[in-house]
């Protein structure tokens, strides 16, 4: 029979257990950059503030029948332990780079810190065997050890940046990590700083983390309680909240009907601000809201003291800032509705911008709350142009990796010149081209592997809207255009010898997971082609089926993959020289000084750079 105990700390939690594994049924560790970015801020968040978060529940199973044994299967958890040991192990690794792993005693403990050695006591649970307290699935289990797991030494393999493909969601999350932490190093001036902060971290998250464990014993009993834990429902969130904190401020004094009638009221208030974001978050929305408005950063977690504390500003007018308050949530959510619905906006100009936006991340609508708000003093030129560059900044963000946070913080920046006493576009204007990555960064990211589907469509959608027939233009949706690899991301022995032509099979496979992920590699295909023809030759996708079983490139509608039924052969290449034409289109749309009538066709393009 399932048990829980009480809510343990992360050190409690893992002290108590030899090992923990994921069963080979488990999915592959999948984390993306937002999430790792959410993870390292909580952390931080709790080291600087010192308050405790809450990871949630995770269901163990007892491997064995044995009392004594302490394995244990993680059968819900398995993202969070794989993100917690990977945390704990740089930062021991960052530890062990500085000039000491040691903290001076302080008079009152008399006890001196070896950081890398605390972080050890988590990372393995017997020095002797140096046996790692956590192993990953089958696929990543040797890898996270050798490459993760053990102490830094010259013997120990570096972070490969290509490997198979099964751990590249790994291995970039590991760089994000590092990179992260990285930054945060950089802002202390001693070793000796350096060394604290990594020791605040490790604390913070040992000490401060908390979470649920959950123990069973059979497969079958614990997939119950993972159903029951995931169907049971939502639970009240912080929106739910703000609606009786307006109810308790607005109804002060009021009794009997008064009272009634007043809750029906705000309650039909509530749920019209509601009804207007429809299927989007209304904690999301309220927390894009305050950050858009506010002078500090806002987490989901403070969206119900922020509110109460804006309420309660001026002590004896509570009612009156509630009224005014609820009002602009009001106003606020219908510009929130057009943001989750994009193609409702009038301006096709600026609809043309916020349907990019909307495939690539969720905090331009901080900014865009407040350019698409009739009340500021911006003109349509303006909220045109600002639109633009907002644009250029995402789509530059989102491709180089930055920090989403980062860019939420800038965004929290720049909305807060709209509410300077004397109102200046240009400064606004300034502020928000100030962080666009430079076009040397850019240039790098169109040289690596990119997964990042939705952006990879953006990109190529836009290109092909200048160099298509406009009389067979097809709208950006995502449940209507596919991204499609031209090598087939799974490969067949055909498709290897096709790019490593002389080359055994078995030994190109690493290479060719890495070559397929190029941008040069991928194009945009309608749905219907594209699941007709998934792996076949790269003719066989051009031309269709003789027999008209299906249709290919030349069938399609979308001018830059239906020039590619004229190319000869699909080779690397032709990828890389693909790539330089994507990057050359990309650094002339998004740019502040757009050149989007110099975009060219690959063919053409290809005859002005026939020497590269």
């Amino acid at each position: 029979m399932a048990t829980s105990g009480n809510i343990q700390s992360l050190i409690s939690l893992l002290t108590d257990v030899d090992s923990l594994e994921i069963p080979d049924f488990q999915r592959n560790y999948s984390w993306e950059d937002s999430q790792i970015d959410d993870f390292h801020k909580d952390v931080m968040y709790s080291h600087k503030n010192g308050g405790s978060h809450f990871l949630g529940s995770t269901i163990f199973m007892k491997k064995s029948e044995n009392p004594d044994d302490k394995t244990y299967q993680v059968i819900d958890g398995q993202q969070r332990f794989t993100t917690i040991f990977m945390y704990i192990a740089i930062l021991r690794d960052l530890a062990r780079e500085l000039p000491s792993q040691d903290i001076p005693p302080t008079s009152a403990s008399g006890i001196t810190i070896n950081v890398a050695s605390k972080a050890n006591n988590l990372l393995f649970s017997s020095d002797e065997t140096g046996e790692a307290r956590f192993k990953s699935n089958y696929l990543l289990k040797s890898f996270f050890y050798e490459h993760v797991i053990r102490e830094p030494s010259p013997d120990r393999p570096s972070m490969p940046t290509r490997h198979k493909y099964f751990s590249l969601d790994l291995r970039k999350a590991y760089g994000r990590i590092r990179s992260l932490l990285t930054d945060e190093l950089n802002k202390c001036e001693s070793s000796d700083e350096k060394l604290r902060f990594l020791w605040g971290a490790l604390k913070a998250l040992q000490d401060r983390f908390q979470i649920l464990k959950i123990l069973t014993t059979t497969y079958p009993e614990s997939f119950d309680v993972f159903m029951t834990l995931n169907n049971r429902g939502l639970a009240l969130g912080p929106s739910d909240l703000v609606k009786s904190l307006f109810m308790k401020y607005m109804t002060a004094g009021l009794t009997g009907d008064a009272v009634v009638e007043a809750n029906q009221n705000i309650a039909m208030e509530w749920k019209e601000a509601t009804d207007n974001i429809d299927n989007g978050d209304p904690d999301q929305f309220l927390r894009h809201m305050l950050v858009a408005t506010q002078s500090e950063s806002v987490q989901a977690k403070q969206i119900f003291s922020r509110i109460d504390s804006l309420v309660k500003f001026t002590e004896g007018n509570e009612k009156a800032e509630s009224r005014k308050l609820l009002t602009q949530i009001k106003d606020k959510s219908v510009i929130y509705a057009n943001l989750l619905k994009p193609q409702s906006i009038d301006d096709s100009f600026i609809r043309n911008h916020c349907i990019a936006l909307h495939q690539l991340l969720d905090s331009y609508r901080i900014f865009m709350l407040l350019v698409l708000d009739s009340s500021s003093s911006l003109t349509t030129p303006q909220r045109r142009e600002l639109s633009k560059l907002c644009e250029i900044l995402c789509i530059r963000w989102v491709l180089t990796g930055g920090n989403a946070q980062d860019l939420e913080n800038h965004f929290q920046v720049v909305c807060n010149l709209f509410r300077s006493e004397r109102f200046d576009y240009v400064a606004i204007r300034e502020k928000l081209i100030s962080n666009i990555p430079a076009d040397a960064r850019v240039r790098i990211f169109f040289e690596t592997e990119i997964t990042k589907t939705n952006l990879v469509r953006v990109v190529l959608h836009r290109i092909n809207t200048l160099v298509g027939d406009n009389d067979r233009l097809i709208n950006l949706d995502a449940s209507k255009i596919h991204v499609e690899h031209v090598a087939p991301a799974t490969p067949t022995d055909e498709w290897k010898l096709a790019l490593f032509p002389g080359r055994p099979t078995a030994e190109v496979t690493p290479e060719y997971s890495a070559v397929v992920e190029q941008w040069g590699n991928k194009t945009i295909l309608d749905k219907t082609i594209n699941l007709s023809i998934k792996q076949k030759s790269f003719r066989e996708k051009c031309d269709g089926s003789s027999a008209g079983e299906w249709q290919g490139y030349r069938s399609s509608p979308i001018a830059i993959t239906r020039e590619l039924v004229d190319v000869t052969e699909w080779t690397t290449a032709l990828m890389r020289k693909r790539n330089r034409w994507i990057c050359d289109a990309f650094l002339k749309i998004w740019s502040i000084n757009s050149d989007e009538e110099s975009v060219s066709s690959f063919a053409e393009w290809t005859e002005v750079n026939s020497s590269d």
